[in-house]
């Protein structure tokens, strides 16, 4: 399996904003991959919509209930549990994503020989694919071998995560995994994630 998208879910089932979400990830370009979306505990439809998702697309999708409402960390966690993609990718389920960006980003991962790549990404207020306001998510200073510098950069700003790989293998040996029962607010706009000609290898 080349990668495994994890897309931790909470009550997002009014105005088709989970199905606009899901519907990038599905039409994603690259090859081998799975999508795990976590329903956290959901008041709404969000499950039902997901279950559907599984139905049509039963070769890479998976639909999992959480029994106990963990917050996106917990969400997360139980996603990383189930991943078997060399390379791990998160979404919101208010975001979505070019068709192209996991091939792109996989692509120059493997051709430096990077742990984790990312790119920047658009703010806008409606679902289309028009180009937003551009938010450079790293600085170039924090791309290239990790060293002391780089590291500290990368712990005070760290950028989006919703917009990198990660190498699954570098999340499991580490053992990085999310806290858990710990609400993280998410931003008032809704975010095109986008592959520009600046990817960061860091």
């Amino acid at each position: 399996m080349k990668l495994s998208i994890i897309v931790p879910v909470y009550n997002m089932a009014a105005d088709h904003k989970l199905e606009y979400c899901l519907d990038s990830l599905v039409n994603q370009t690259v090859e081998n991959y799975e999508i795990i979306a976590v329903d956290d505990c959901s008041t709404d439809d969000s499950m039902k919509i997901l279950k559907e998702y599984e139905s049509r697309f039963p070769d890479k999708f998976h639909a999992v209930h959480s029994e106990v409402n963990r917050h996106q960390g917990g969400a997360k966690n139980i996603g990383l549990k189930m991943a078997r993609g060399e390379w791990i990718g998160f979404i919101d389920s208010d975001d979505w994503i070019r068709p192209d960006m996991y091939e792109r980003l996989i692509e120059r991962a493997e051709s430096t020989g990077a742990d984790l790549v990312g790119c920047d990404y658009c703010l806008t207020e409606e679902h289309s694919m028009k180009v937003g306001q551009i938010v450079p998510n790293n600085k170039k200073s924090q791309s290239g071998i990790l060293d002391k510098e780089k590291r500290a950069s990368l712990i005070l700003d760290g950028g989006s995560l919703v917009v990198k790989i990660f190498r699954r293998s570098m999340i499991l040996e580490k053992e990085l995994w999310f806290p858990e029962d710990f609400f993280m607010k998410t931003m008032p706009w809704a975010t095109l994630i986008s592959c520009w000609p600046g990817i960061l290898n860091i």
